[in-house]
């Protein structure tokens, strides 16, 4: 017996030190890198079912676009993984011809053109109509930027999207306008006389369907978001949930109650909203309910191979996080398998800081997670 208390603790007493380590260690990158900024962390072990470290945890952060783990994986919940967006090619019993959006951020010039190839008509007597009815309001996101100038990571969205609405190095501002001319272009290339204008309207429940075109499954889309950290993406799919931003918020935040993650803010699916505000304890509750999500697991950017990690962390291999980055607003969330085997999950949130991001992620993200990896399997 008394063999049994020594021994219980020497093991207590190992452990508490190991903690300690690690306390002092991450404490000690903090003030290193950023003592003035808003940190949280939280670091649980799965294995052995205990927090490991945790700073600021229950304290709510802006995400930026660690935030699009959830939109993907209520996506995968509501939607399922083999969901498809479908864009159609429809007409009425007045001559109109419809194309049909349902919000499909993969749609090429090439699908386009594949979906005129369908089409057996020489002649649309009436009007091309754009039917964009599939999301109820406008393309600019609860609580975003007013003075963000578009780029390929901020473009406008559209039921009718192409080309990711960017050509030539320049964002398409009106790209349902942008995709209707294109498709006028393809269709009178094949052959197809338009008599009438291009407009847009809600197509009847009555129309013929012509021609369709799937995109890939939502699964596939889901590794073009979270390892390209795609905003287009993730915003398309949000709003694929409900129709507009207020029901994509309601669908995100119905499937995170359902994992008992209640009291935060997710309005909109890229991160881009000051407005969102989740806490690293909320972060590593979802990624301990999602760790055995084959689809979410897979779709998460690793260094060294294409993604937002790419560039990152050098030869750390057994790693699967989500990065998020805005102006003062940086953030890491995901899996970390150290060099004994050991599986965590972690999330790292800064908020307002004032040095070059770059370094943040460095210097202080990639540093805890270089740290991470080398725990030792008794703590």
């Amino acid at each position: 017996m008394r063999l049994l208390v020594w021994l219980w603790l020497f093991l207590a007493s190992a452990l508490s030190a190991i903690e300690g380590r690690v306390l002092h260690e991450i404490e000690g990158f903090i003030a290193d890198v950023a003592p003035t900024a808003l940190i949280g962390i939280k670091v649980y072990s799965l294995d052995k079912g205990k927090v490991l470290y945790e700073r600021n945890a229950k304290k709510r952060f802006t995400p930026a676009s660690s935030l699009k783990l959830f939109t993907v994986a209520a996506a995968l919940h509501h939607l399922g993984g083999d969901y498809r967006f479908e864009t159609k090619v429809v007409s009425d019993e007045e001559g109109n011809c419809y194309l049909t959006g349902s919000g499909d951020p993969s749609l090429s010039a090439l699908d386009l053109i594949e979906l005129v190839e369908q089409l057996d008509l020489t002649l649309i007597q009436g009007d091309l109509i754009l039917d964009l009815s599939c999301f109820e309001d406008g393309p600019m996101g609860p609580g975003w930027m007013w003075d963000e100038e578009p780029a390929f990571w901020s473009v406008p969205m559209s039921a009718l999207n192409l080309e990711h609405n960017y050509v030539d190095d320049t964002p398409i501002l009106e790209p349902a306008k942008f995709t209707g001319a294109l498709f006028k272009s393809a269709l009178q290339r094949k052959g197809v006389e338009v008599q009438g204008k291009i407009k847009e309207g809600k197509a009847p429940e009555t129309c013929t369907l012509l021609a369709k075109h799937e995109s890939e499954p939502l699964r596939e889309l889901a590794k073009v978001l979270l390892k390209n950290s795609d905003n287009l993406y993730a915003n398309c799919i949000f709003k694929k949930m409900g129709g507009s931003w207020t029901k994509g918020q309601e669908s995100v935040e119905s499937f995170l109650e359902e994992l008992r993650i209640e009291g935060l803010r997710v309005v909109d699916g890229s991160g881009e909203s000051c407005y969102n505000l989740i806490s690293p304890h909320q972060m590593v509750k979802f990624l301990k309910k999602m760790k055995g999500s084959k689809d979410l697991r897979e779709a998460l950017p690793t260094p060294g191979e294409e993604g937002t990690l790419r560039f990152r962390m050098g030869m750390l291999k057994d790693i699967q996080a989500k990065t998020g980055s805005m102006t003062g607003v940086s953030s890491l969330c995901g899996y970390l398998t150290t060099e004994e085997g050991e599986k965590l999950t972690f999330a790292i949130f800064v908020n307002g800081y004032m040095k070059e991001g770059s370094e943040i992620k460095e210097q202080l993200e990639d540093r805890i997670c270089h740290f991470l990896s080398k725990l030792p399997c008794s703590l």
